[in-house]
């Protein structure tokens, strides 16, 4: 799902575990995806973050209007 936005330049939503252990969910646009780290910007925090690809638990295209110019 990360590479496919990646080439469509789509959002996507995941449920993200945390470094504490809590759950979040989040609209993200992948930038780019090094290793087990996915770059993304987050549109929760309002900024570029990092999400380590073993701590996304589920990920899915939005629906609708999704792809960012």
């Amino acid at each position: 799902m990360v590479v496919q936005s990646l080439k469509t330049n789509s959002k996507i939503e995941i449920i993200y575990l945390d470094s504490s252990n809590k759950f979040s969910q989040r609209i993200i646009r992948p930038v780019k995806l090094k290793e087990n780290i996915v770059v993304a910007y987050c549109y929760s925090r309002r900024q570029i973050r990092t999400f380590h690809i073993d701590n996304i638990m589920s990920a899915a295209p939005l629906q609708g209007r999704n792809r960012v110019s």
